[in-house]
């Protein structure tokens, strides 16, 4: 499942989109006009493939610093943490992975495909980032791309990884360390203090590496992350009451959160409780990923 969280101030729309074909091979776009946070999992048998339009300051991608021109991946990883900044344009190719080593065996033979797999990037030449493009877009929009394309696009990609370690960018480990402690703490929410101090940094360098990689302060950043984890239990419960979920988070003053969570989802509790359509926030239905994920099984 992808989770996203928005940097910017307020949550504002993320169009999401899979290709309509749900087979061995499918592609998905994700457009925004906002900074996001995206972090979750690919099915264990995808192999994401990835190309990420080269807007100003939109080059971090794992905690590297990337450059124009370069295809993505996760390599034989399924976990996504990636930074967008200012405007979000990404477009994944989602291979199965038997069918994805196949192909590589039948680019490369019997040499070690190991160092290929592996790598989570790779040059890309200006035509054949077009080529990339074409077959993402012929994907999304349910046009039959042949087996001899698909093999053409992954050789060109794969034939040149960037095999020297790409340059994480100061501070990365931090944030991480930091993000997953808050995440753990969900339901026992630590003070920024206890953060700082668990995290062995001070208050001030934990902000400081907050707001120059994300632009958020870290406490902002921790309340959006329970606001976002309240709003999903309210969508998907059947029988808990408001009070119910909102206590489970050591939340007690009922009217002041009320207000908050209007104030950031423009929805009162009780509406996103009731609602008919359970889309999340930002407008897209999770069920996608689900529906994406059934031809796993």
């Amino acid at each position: 499942m992808l989770f996203t969280v928005p940097l910017d101030k307020t949550v504002e729309k993320i169009n999401i989109a899979i290709s309509p074909s749900v087979s061995e091979f499918s592609a998905m776009h994700i457009i925004s006009d906002q900074s996001i946070h995206f972090m979750g999992t690919f099915p264990e048998d995808t192999y994401p493939i990835v190309y990420t339009k080269n807007y100003s300051n939109n080059n971090k991608w794992h905690g590297h610093h990337c450059h124009s021109n370069i295809i993505k991946t996760r390599g034989d990883q399924t976990k996504i943490d990636d930074f967008t900044f200012n405007k979000t344009d990404l477009r994944f190719l989602l291979i199965d992975k038997k069918l994805f080593k196949t192909y590589l065996h039948d680019i490369f033979g019997d040499i070690d495909l190991e160092p290929i797999y592996s790598s989570m990037a790779y040059r890309l030449k200006d035509e054949d980032i077009d080529m990339f493009l074409n077959i993402h877009h012929r994907t999304m929009n349910n046009e039959k791309v042949s087996k001899e394309e698909i093999s053409g696009l992954l050789s060109k990609i794969f034939e040149e990884p960037i095999m020297d370690q790409l340059p994480f960018f100061k501070g990365y480990d931090l944030i991480q360390r930091a993000i997953s402690l808050m995440t753990n703490h969900l339901k026992d929410p630590l003070l920024i203090k206890e953060l700082s101090r668990a995290l062995d940094v001070s208050i001030r360098t934990l902000e400081l590496t907050f707001k120059k990689h994300l632009n958020i302060n870290p406490k902002l950043y921790y309340k959006r992350l329970l606001l976002l984890a309240i709003e999903a239990e309210l969508r998907k419960t059947k029988e808990d009451t408001i009070s119910k979920i909102i206590n489970r988070y050591q939340i007690y003053d009922h009217s002041r959160f009320g207000a908050r969570f209007k104030n950031y989802f423009e929805k009162t509790p009780s509406e996103i409780l009731n609602l008919d359509i359970k889309n999340n926030p930002f407008g897209w239905n999770e069920r996608i990923f689900e529906e994406f994920s059934e031809y796993q099984t």
